[in-house]
């Protein structure tokens, strides 16, 4: 993956791209505003390395199997594909575990060891 398919993308509204694979001119592709997750960065051009896109199909990256609905959710720390027939599950225990660090947080503040704050609350 590179800038200019990267620039390609984002001008066709394609709202982000993830590869098991690497990517360059990271610099470029960064200044884009172009959600872009890979495995690693290279220094390789992409030129004749193009894959037959798989859309609407299922695809792996890495160990996980991606489908078209399921909900695909990323940021500087990594990534997470949640599907279609869990995503309410995963909503609501991810408000539970925001709450439980919220008290944490707020213990911390209140300048509770961290170490009590999670044997109080079983999260930190």
């Amino acid at each position: 993956m590179g800038e200019l398919l990267s620039e390609t993308l984002a001008c066709k509204k394609v709202l982000g791209y993830m590869i098991d694979g690497g990517w360059c001119h990271s610099a470029s592709i960064e200044t884009l505003v172009f959600p872009l997750f890979c495995k690693h960065f290279a220094p390789v051009d992409v030129v004749g390395k193009w894959p037959r896109p798989l859309w609407a199909e299922p695809n792996q990256i890495g160990d996980v199997t991606v489908l078209t609905g399921d909900y695909v959710l990323g940021d500087r720390n990594g990534i997470v594909i949640i599907s279609t027939t869990t995503a309410a599950e995963v909503v609501q225990q991810t408000k539970e575990a925001l709450s439980t660090e919220n008290l944490v947080r707020k213990a911390i503040l209140q300048e509770v060891e961290p170490v009590a704050a999670y044997l109080q609350h079983g999260k930190l």
